[in-house]
């Protein structure tokens, strides 16, 4: 019995020790998703004019130009709030609602990579024509 009551606290010690680690599965994720949303917010803020026209005439979307607005500042306000941790409930729906909205106009028949770009850019590599 002695020995079942030491692997019993065993077990136990080592569960909270681990449960002291919850957090990290939500950092990482938080890291990883901030950098994809900064970079496609700025992109569309930073060409709002041709990200309203491709809302227009290529996704047929209402209010192309306050659609661009909304996405853009959704995304990088969102992914800004991501990095740093701050108000990220706040943002989840409103990112959510943005994504269910880009999957099911634009990246469902066209895939990921909307834009007609020769290569997949990656959220840590800057484009030039964003900055």
């Amino acid at each position: 019995m002695p020995i079942l009551l030491r692997g019993y606290r065993h077990l136990t010690t080592l569960s909270q020790r681990v449960s002291q680690l919850d957090f990290l599965g939500q950092l990482l994720l938080r890291l990883y998703l901030a950098p994809i949303f900064i970079l496609a917010g700025w992109g569309k803020l930073a060409a709002l004019e041709d990200t309203a026209y491709y809302f227009s005439e290529y996704l047929n979307m209402p209010a192309p130009m306050l659609m661009a607005i909304l996405a853009g500042s959704v995304e990088l306000i969102g992914g800004i709030s991501l990095l740093l941790g701050i108000g990220v409930r706040l943002f989840s729906m409103p990112l959510m609602i943005t994504m269910v909205v880009a999957a099911v106009t634009a990246h469902w028949e066209n895939g990921w990579h909307v834009l007609p770009e020769t290569t997949l850019t990656v959220p840590w590599e800057w484009r030039e024509d964003l900055l």
